[in-house]
C-alpha cells in the first residue's frame, strides 16, 4: 500500500498480488558445468521433441549432473520463491488444490531439464510447461534483436517480436500484456525461472546460420 497527498486531501494506492518473473546470472563456472552436460546429453542422444511444444530440429533430453545446477544455482530462489508466494500457489494450481493431497508434503526436485538447439526460422509456440516452476536459460545467442528488426521482414512491423521470447500475463482489467526478453549477447548465461503455468513464445530469428542454445526445465 502507498499512500500520497496534496493540500486538498490523502489518497491511497492498494498493488494487487501478482506472482514475478525471476531473472538470475548464471556464473562462468556453471555455464562450463553445463556444457559438460550437453555433451553427455549428446553421447546419449534421447530426442524428447514428441513431449514439447517447439519447432525446432533437436531437443535433447539434459542430466543435471551430481544435481550441480539444481543445488547451487536453483535450489535457494525456488524455495523462496514457493515460500513468498504460496498463498498465490493455492490460488492457480490444480496440483496444490486436489483435496487428495493439500495435506501432504512433498520434496520440491528438478522433475526434467532439456537442451533445444534452435536454428533459423525454427520457434516455440505460444505454450506453457507442468510442474510447479519452470526456468529458461541462454547459452548461445548468436543474433542481435536490433539487427533482426532491420530486417526486410520485420523492419515495417509495429512489434519487437522477431527473434525474441515474450511472456504472457493479463492484467486487472483482463488485457494481455507481454514482457519481452530481447535476444543477444547480453541475454547469454541469463535465466528467467517462472511459474510452469505462464504462457510464453519464442520467435524465429533470421539470416544467421549458428544454432542458438538454451537450456529449460520443470520443478
Amino acid at each position: 500500500m502507498e499512500t500520497k497527498q496534496n493540500n486538498e486531501g490523502r489518497w491511497q494506492y492498494f498493488h494487487l498480488p501478482t506472482i514475478p518473473l525471476v531473472h538470475i546470472i548464471i556464473p562462468p563456472s556453471m555455464i562450463t558445468h553445463l556444457w559438460e552436460c550437453i555433451e553427455q546429453a549428446k553421447k546419449k542422444n534421447i530426442d524428447c521433441r514428441d513431449t514439447l511444444a517447439g519447432n525446432v530440429t533437436s531437443s535433447l533430453v539434459l542430466e543435471d549432473i551430481d544435481n550441480k545446477f539444481y543445488r547451487h544455482i536453483l535450489a535457494q530462489p525456488v524455495a523462496e520463491y514457493v515460500t513468498d508466494h504460496a498463498d498465490l500457489f493455492e490460488m492457480n494450481s490444480p496440483f496444490l488444490n486436489d483435496d487428495e493431497i493439500s495435506d501432504k508434503t512433498y520434496e520440491i526436485v528438478l522433475d526434467q531439464m532439456w537442451v533445444n538447439f534452435q536454428k533459423k526460422h525454427e520457434f516455440n509456440p505460444f505454450h506453457h510447461h507442468k510442474g510447479l516452476l519452470s526456468f529458461v536459460l541462454w547459452l548461445r545467442v548468436p543474433t542481435e534483436y536490433e539487427a533482426q528488426k532491420k530486417l526486410d521482414i520485420a523492419k515495417s512491423a509495429n512489434s519487437n517480436a522477431i527473434s525474441n521470447v515474450a511472456f504472457f500475463y493479463q492484467d486487472i482489467l483482463g488485457t494481455l500484456r507481454t514482457h519481452t526478453v530481447e535476444m543477444g549477447q547480453r541475454a547469454q548465461s541469463n535465466m528467467y525461472l517462472f511459474p510452469a503455468a505462464l504462457n510464453h513464445e519464442v520467435y524465429p530469428f533470421y539470416e544467421c546460420d549458428t544454432e542458438r542454445i538454451s537450456i529449460s526445465g520443470n520443478i
